[in-house]
């Protein structure tokens, strides 16, 4: 009777994902079946696969093999660990004696292809006994080895001011070896000025991501665009020419997409307004219509009612509801159909509210401002280190940097012209997305209350069978938001 031996084979690669990498664990696995298939009474059960996993990880704690060391149920599964090398279980001299002992405690055998070794060993067999541990030794001789390389090229690097670490999104990398910065990848230019531009308008992430997927963008991994993707390279400080250290501190600068202020501006866009999740069924006037009664936001409601005849009916409101800690007692409740196209005759109809506006265009010559620039230098003066040989070179060219700042013109010129576009134009090219974004970022509030509660209040304009009125922001910031939508 021929008794079948259960193999599991590990596989391991301590660094990089790429093609290179993904073959050699493939190769690892190949060769494990050819020796599986040449073997006779061999099954392979499977084949624990962990790139991209340090050798100093113990055996016990990688992602792959782990479970099959560590859980009864998966142990009872195979007779035999086989890899390609021992390396490949490990770089670790201690980890790999104990997964020996581990082996004798469970019955398991440790098979290495190359060279052919086995564990436990063969009575007699002298000679195994001495090379497993020097194997085991040199596998973490070579680890070590290979991370102090890492590391002193890495120092190399830091002392030149280079480049190292995950590349962001919109950037690529230039220069030689010791020598690396980064610039903005000009085929991504305009998709990053594009973010940064819908983000100034209010635009929500979601609004950004779904523009991105619509002009065929992809993340770098090649997926569809998530809120907190945007959200992370519109916070990153590449856009100002800065990648920094988990610290903050600065590892390389560069040419960035913005300046410091213009930087500091977004990220104060960022923190107005509404940027939670939206979806199509998000109403025009979510984040921008409040009860003239108490003061709350009013949200989409919806009744949903039957008629004698059996025929069912669906009312969509605005409702001042509240939240579960402070609920709104005033029961204010509007039509959101008359409600949108009230507002929506703001910037429609001739006559009414802006429609016929021309917008101006403001053109400003850049330089009102260097103080941004010129606190990130002070900041850069602050976080040198003492400690480092050429500290003395870096406060001199940092304190040059600071006195050329200081130096530049710090009164901007302004200068306007028509367009010969109307508010109307512009807000008839929008969609209802759009709309929403470009009233948050105006500054518009839009106040309404019911028939029924108006009646108890001052005369209002009557419109649709409801009553309402609405509060606006400055008229020549909305003209002004609408101006960035046309030149965008």
């Amino acid at each position: 009777m021929t008794t079948t031996t259960r193999v599991l084979v590990a596989a391991r690669l301590s660094r990089g994902v790429g093609e290179d990498e993904k073959s050699r664990i493939d190769r690892d696995d190949e060769d494990a079946q050819k020796w599986a298939a040449d073997r006779e009474g061999t099954e392979i059960v499977a084949v624990s696969k962990d790139p991209n996993v340090s050798g100093s990880v113990s055996p016990w704690k990688r992602p792959s093999l782990g479970p099959w060391l560590t859980d009864t149920n998966l142990i009872a599964q195979y007779d035999e660990i086989v890899a390609s090398a021992i390396d490949r279980l490990g770089r670790n001299a201690r980890d790999l004696s104990d997964l020996r002992r581990w082996a004798e405690d469970h019955g398991k055998t440790i098979r290495i292809l190359s060279p052919s070794l086995s564990w436990p060993v063969a009575d007699g067999d002298l000679g195994s006994l001495v090379i497993w541990p020097v194997l085991e030794a040199l596998a973490e001789i070579e680890y070590r080895t290979t991370k102090k390389r890492y590391a002193d090229a890495r120092a190399a690097i830091k002392s030149n001011k280079s480049f190292y670490g995950r590349v962001p999104w919109g950037y690529r990398v230039e220069g030689d070896k010791y020598s690396k910065t980064l610039a903005v990848d000009p085929d991504k230019r305009r998709y990053l000025q594009g973010m940064v531009e819908r983000a100034l308008n209010g635009d929500t992430y979601l609004s950004i991501c779904r523009w991105l997927d619509s002009e065929g963008v992809k993340t770098d991994q090649g997926d569809h665009w998530s809120p907190k993707s945007v959200a992370g390279i519109l916070r990153n400080q590449a856009l100002k020419g800065r990648y920094v250290d988990a610290d903050g501190r600065p590892i390389v600068t560069f040419t960035g997409l913005l300046d410091a202020g213009e930087w500091n501006e977004l990220q104060r866009a960022l923190g107005r307004g509404h940027r939670g999740k939206t979806t199509s069924e998000t109403a025009l006037l979510h984040g921008v219509i409040v009860c003239a009664v108490c003061g709350l936001s009013m949200t989409r409601h919806t009744i949903k009612a039957e008629r004698k005849d059996g025929t069912k009916h669906v009312s969509t409101y605005y409702r001042c509801k509240g939240t579960a800690i402070s609920p709104s007692t005033c029961s204010n409740m509007v039509s959101l159909e008359d409600t949108d196209a009230w507002v929506d005759q703001w910037f429609t109809q001739d006559g009414f509210g802006l429609a016929s506006t021309e917008i101006i265009e403001t053109v400003t010559v850049p330089g009102a401002d260097h103080a941004a620039e010129a606190a990130e230098v002070d900041a850069d003066l602050r976080a040198l280190d003492f400690d480092a040989p050429d500290w003395k070179a870096q406060q001199d060219a940092l304190l040059a940097e600071r006195n050329r700042i200081k130096a530049l013109p710090s009164s901007p010129t302004t200068t306007e012209r028509p367009t010969g576009v109307t508010v109307g134009e512009v807000w008839q090219s929008l969609d209802t997305d759009g709309r929403r974004s470009y009233l948050i970022a105006a500054g518009i509030l839009v106040s309404a209350m019911s028939k029924a509660a108006a009646q108890k209040a001052d005369p209002l304009t009557e419109f649709g069978g409801d009553t309402y009125r609405a509060i606006f922001g400055d008229p020549h910031k909305v003209v002004g938001v609408l101006q960035s939508i046309t030149t965008k």
